[in-house]
């Protein structure tokens, strides 16, 4: 750290400034003012002339000592700059008709809002992005998002804008496409080692296959599939890949009770388990149902709401 001291006389202006280097507290910094005040009003009582110089400060002696003149320095010099106009600042976001006139930062002089010499800051602050914590901590409350998905979000700036880009399409679930774009538009720019800006998925499109998961219309697997496959350069709409790999859950009712029949046959000791038990013994039975249930490949593509429902109707008629 260094300091800049200097003493006047009552009712004259500031003296010569001493610079007092190589100060590497707080402490030594006070030390060094109260030591070059006494110092320079010492020398100025005495009638002599405090000199424009750089002092080092001695630390165990608690004293500074002269290093150098700065008057025989050519680069110590002060000098106005020619090619540089005078620059004055003001910010009128927070002036008001009393203190317009006080407002530039350098001077308090009144700065006239229409002289090319004032330059108005608020419309710099303005233009200025969010810190990163502001930017988490709007992604918290205003999206829904969890702490840690958030700071990934913030730490990688192209994924955060791609997002962004996904959230102006208003999808149904924010946390979902996040989800997404973290995992699965990540993995891809990895593994092709291609910036985000890139992706051949359109982020509307990636809108549109989360949307239709959170409509049932399609698993989760098969969300995958779809997004995988448009970030691989498939061409079409979301949609239209799901169309043709036939990924829409099948919600006919003869087709998934077939199927709810065929595990309750199948699960024969659990059934009955579940028929003459109560309470969580019922339950656990009733999971054993659905796990070997889950386990075919056949329910990917089944409505698993509609299979529970048709399941529960299917015990209960057979009590």
């Amino acid at each position: 750290m260094d300091a800049n001291i200097s003493v006047r006389r009552p009712g004259e202006e500031l003296g010569v400034r001493t610079e007092v280097k190589n100060l590497n507290s707080v402490r030594s910094v006070a030390q060094a003012i109260e030591y070059e005040v006494a110092r320079q009003v010492g020398v100025l009582e005495g009638g002599g002339q405090v000199e424009n110089e750089t002092r080092s400060f001695d630390p165990l002696a608690r004293r500074t000592l002269a290093m150098r003149d700065k008057e025989a320095k050519q680069d110590y010099r002060f000098m106005p700059e020619p090619n540089l106009p005078p620059l004055r600042l003001r910010d009128s976001s927070v002036e008001t008709p009393s203190s317009s006139t006080s407002s530039s930062i350098f001077t308090t002089s009144s700065p006239s809002s229409t002289s090319p010499h004032v330059l108005d800051i608020a419309p710099l602050r303005a233009s200025l992005p969010a810190l990163p914590a502001a930017t988490r901590a709007a992604l918290e409350s205003e999206h829904g998002l969890a702490p840690t998905i958030a700071a990934r979000l913030v730490a990688w700036p192209e994924l955060l804008a791609y997002y962004r880009a996904c959230v102006s399409c208003s999808p149904v679930s924010r946390k979902e496409v996040a989800d997404l774009v973290l995992i699965l538009v990540a993995e891809h720019c990895h593994a092709a080692v291609r910036p985000v800006a890139e992706v051949a998925m359109a982020p509307r499109e990636l809108v549109a296959a989360s949307d239709l998961r959170q409509a049932g219309a399609i698993s989760h697997s098969a969300l995958q599939e779809v997004v995988a496959a448009l970030l691989g350069g498939e061409t079409g709409e979301a949609r239209a890949v799901v169309e043709a790999r036939q990924l829409y859950l099948v919600r006919d009712k003869g087709v998934v009770r077939e199927f709810v029949l065929e595990m309750v046959a199948g699960q024969a000791k659990a059934v009955r388990q579940w028929r003459l038990a109560e309470g969580k013994k019922r339950s656990r039975a009733l999971q054993t149902i659905v796990k070997a249930a889950n386990k075919d490949p056949r329910s990917e593509r089944l409505d698993m709401a509609l299979f529970m429902a048709i399941l529960e109707e299917v015990l209960q008629q057979g009590v």
